[in-house]
């Protein structure tokens, strides 16, 4: 009688069509992310000082066409009280010492940031009114004059009105608003990569700030 002879396993053949697959599915994320970073994105927020959240965020990608975050409807003001509770024993004393030694370098590299991410994006609605006021009103007064002549720029497109109220005798921050723009994220990289750099980096590396 014939002996049979037993076939191995193609163990290689089976590996070579895992890894197939497993590139595949990696080139089909890839292809995404940078569809999502080379088209336009969509995003529309709104925020009230007087409502729980304070901010609601949609954001679609694809130009639009398919929405991907949303942070969904306001919650009663019971559970945000509670929310709030629990988040007050966070120390912000390291935060406000490290504002106060970038805040220069940042308020200088502020006005250039904000003039290229709004070259960079198109506004289809701008709708704001702040009132605002911080510990010292000379810092008050420094933000109101870096943001004034952005909130006329914006003022001059179609669909926006924004209006600023600074108060130099309160500390407050209270306004409700609405935007709604279209931009392309890979456009907006280079100033803020920028930004950082001016802001952020330099300061360190010149041993200004440790």
């Amino acid at each position: 009688m014939a002996k049979r002879t037993r076939t191995k396993p193609l163990r290689n053949h089976d590996t070579w069509g895992d890894s197939v697959v497993i590139a595949g599915l990696l080139t089909l994320v890839g292809v995404a992310i940078l569809g999502v970073l080379c088209t336009p994105l969509r995003v529309s927020a709104e925020f009230d000082t007087g409502a729980k959240p304070a901010f609601l965020v949609k954001v679609a990608v694809f130009g639009g066409l398919l929405p991907v975050v949303s942070t969904g409807a306001r919650r009663p003001e019971a559970h945000a009280k509670k929310t709030k509770r629990r988040a007050a024993p966070k120390s912000r004393k390291s935060t406000r010492l490290n504002f106060v030694a970038y805040a220069p370098r940042m308020l200088r590299a502020g006005p250039r940031l904000i003039s290229a991410i709004a070259a960079r994006v198109k506004f289809e609605a701008i709708d704001a009114s702040v009132s605002f006021g911080l510990p010292d009103p000379a810092d008050t007064g420094i933000i109101y004059g870096v943001l004034t002549p952005v909130v006329h720029l914006v003022g001059t497109a179609e669909h926006s009105h924004v209006t600023l109220h600074p108060d130099f005798n309160n500390v407050i921050f209270n306004g409700r608003g609405r935007i709604a723009a279209r931009f392309t994220p890979v456009a907006l990289l280079p100033p803020m990569l920028s930004f950082g750099w001016t802001a952020f980096v330099s300061p360190r590396l010149s041993g200004g700030i440790r």
